[in-house]
């Protein structure tokens, strides 16, 4: 039955009503939760401000003087390849806050770590702007030598060494926090019930999403117009005062001391069952259907439950079954994560080839000032805020109308069709990026004076197609959309899958099949510039590329990975019988997964 207080904000939520405690007692618990929501979220949108400041713009950095690495194959791999260490990071950080450290002091550790990654990058924008030596020296193909790094080429590796240690440094802290966040706000609220976690983790994807949009919308002006120093310098402050209100709110937070190795017993009940996957089938009778006197046939993993002749408890055996079942729905969900994380990269990219600014190089008089021509060009990198306004619009939309008056007609949408529902706006926007592509390179190629000669960051010229750069908006439109639907309920289903000796392994697994997607975005980028699709000339130009077909190709393949996600839907969702339930001590809590609002019957 639904109650009054189903969908009642977060912070305002009451405690669930038992007849103990006093209503003293319940006041403060109540107060505590509110403070300890409170810093958790202040904290998330303070650390993704942070993330994105860094990344938003990280491209055109990496791409403009003194780096001039080649946009594609350079700056957009690289990115690639940051994301895929900050997401296999989330995994170890993750093991290692179950079973050693625990999650504040993981996280108080994660935070550091992001703050110094953090300050290298800020005094890698000083120097890039304020240092003419540093310049002169990254420019030139060794510590003794003056000639000329070669354009599209990684320049030497003395002066790159810092940026990799800072993203090295940013990727670990950014990692561990994004996997232990969001489970240890969870624990804050879980003895309010299924409904306020379900409402916890829309208030979570919010603050996400607004420490998002002020990143690109302030910091990543700042640093195309004004300079990559001062669009560092608020990341860094931004992350600093994330790690002040976490130990301030150290007097409001549920902490729990970790639960031993939990990789460890994982590899022990797997090899025991493997060990014993002979006496399964000796051991049971087809005639009668019955193993040891009793029950159907147990599966592969029973093999190590105590009752079958196993060393280990059924609870434990449990844990190890359901998170195989989560394996599988995240290993599906890779395709996905590859389509998203072209934001950050080679949409980014695609934008800078499109109309920015207000004027033709061209046809300006050699004598105008730059400077003032160029100031007040769009940020490519706003185009994300359409991706971001989407969450924050949808998101609320969705979860106090469209799916209220969804459940009330009886058409509850479970977590794994909304994921489903999310990879098909995904495929929508990369085809419309794919479309939009063979039109740019078109215009570009064959339509005279469709060449857009414009200078960005004061520094860098694209030789753009004259198109603006607002025919991006769908995709990344769609992208938001497909984020709704996909990534808050693949957020939602790693937690309620998660039992509590593996909240931080299956947060961690999560971001791992992130991670997966975006190294397999890099890797097929690079894959395919060696059929020639990437022209890999000079740093301002993918206008002899076909990148189109780079969109086209991940459509494809994200059209296989949503099939194949139907089909792990089917078989995960099947109907369970009552017997079964029965069978299975953690079913009548599992059961619930696909729900959106779990707790309710389905």
């Amino acid at each position: 039955m639904t109650t009054t207080d189903e969908h009642s904000p977060l912070l305002v939520y009451s405690l669930s009503t038992t007849s103990g405690g006093t209503s003293s007692n319940r006041e403060i618990s109540k107060s505590r939760r509110r403070m300890s929501c409170f810093c958790i979220l202040v904290v998330v949108a303070l650390e993704r401000l942070a993330f994105y400041g860094i990344t938003c713009n990280l491209v055109m950095f990496l791409n403009a003087d003194p780096y001039t690495w080649q946009a594609l194959t350079g700056a957009a791999s690289t990115i690639f390849v940051f994301f895929s260490l900050s997401f296999l990071s989330s995994l170890v950080f993750g093991v290692l806050a179950d079973s050693l450290f625990g999650r504040y002091s993981t996280l108080v550790l994660s935070l550091v770590l992001f703050i110094f990654g953090s300050i290298l990058m800020c005094l890698l924008g000083w120097l890039t702007t304020h240092n003419d030596d540093y310049v002169k020296f990254c420019t030139s193909t060794g510590a003794n030598e003056s000639s000329p790094v070669d354009e599209g080429d990684v320049p030497n590796t003395q002066c790159t060494s810092m940026v990799f240690v800072a993203l090295f440094l940013i990727a670990l802290g950014a990692g561990s926090i994004r996997s232990n966040l969001s489970p240890f706000g969870a624990e804050q609220v879980k003895d309010g019930g299924p409904d306020v976690m379900h409402t916890f983790f829309n208030w979570f994807y919010w603050a996400i999403n607004v420490g998002s949009l002020i990143s690109y919308f302030l910091v990543a002006y700042i640093q195309q117009n004004i300079n990559f120093f001062y669009g560092f310098v608020i990341p860094a402050a931004s992350v600093s005062v994330c790690l002040l209100v976490f130990i301030f709110g150290r007097i409001w937070f549920i902490t729990r001391k970790p639960t031993g190795s939990v990789l460890w017993n994982t590899a022990r009940i797997i090899w025991q069952a493997f060990k014993r996957r002979s006496v399964r089938s000796r051991s049971y009778t087809r005639n009668s259907g019955v193993m040891m006197g009793f029950g159907p046939k147990p599966s592969f993993m029973d093999m190590a439950k105590l009752r079958f002749g196993g060393s280990f408890h059924d609870n434990m055996v449990e844990d190890v079954k359901a998170l195989g079942k989560v394996i599988l729905v995240f290993i599906v969900l890779v395709p996905y994560w590859m389509v998203y994380y072209q934001m950050q990269t080679t949409f980014l990219v695609q934008g800078l080839h499109l109309r920015i600014t207000k004027h033709n190089k061209t046809s300006l008089n050699d004598t105008t000032d730059s400077k003032f021509s160029w100031f007040g060009a769009i940020p490519v990198a706003w185009l994300s805020l359409f991706n971001i306004l989407a969450v924050l619009i949808l998101l609320p939309l969705m979860d106090r109308v469209v799916f209220p008056w969804l459940d009330r007609r009886g058409l509850q949408i479970s977590l794994l069709k909304r994921i489903l529902i999310g990879m098909v706006f995904s495929i929508l926007a990369v085809v419309c990026a794919g479309v939009l592509e063979v039109f740019r390179v078109n215009c570009y190629q064959h339509i005279q004076g469709c060449v857009w000669e414009q200078v960005i960051g004061n520094s860098t010229t694209y030789n753009a197609a004259n198109i603006s750069v607002m025919t991006q908006i769908p995709q990344y439109a769609l992208i938001g959309i497909s984020e709704v639907f996909a990534s808050v309920a693949g957020l939602e289903f790693a937690y309620s899958q998660a039992p509590r000796s593996m909240q931080g392994l299956i947060m961690g697994l999560f971001c791992l099949s992130n991670g997966i997607g975006s190294v397999c975005g890099g890797l097929l980028l690079n894959v395919v510039s060696c059929f020639g699709w990437i022209s890999k000339e000079d740093v301002g130009n993918i206008n002899y590329s076909k990148l189109y077909f780079y969109f086209f190709l991940l459509a494809g393949i994200q059209l296989v990975g949503t099939l194949i996600f139907a089909a792990v839907v089917y078989f995960y969702e099947r109907p369970s019988s009552e017997s079964s339930i029965q069978d299975d001590p953690f079913a009548s809590d599992r059961s619930q997964f696909g729900n959106p609002h779990r707790g309710k019957n389905t």
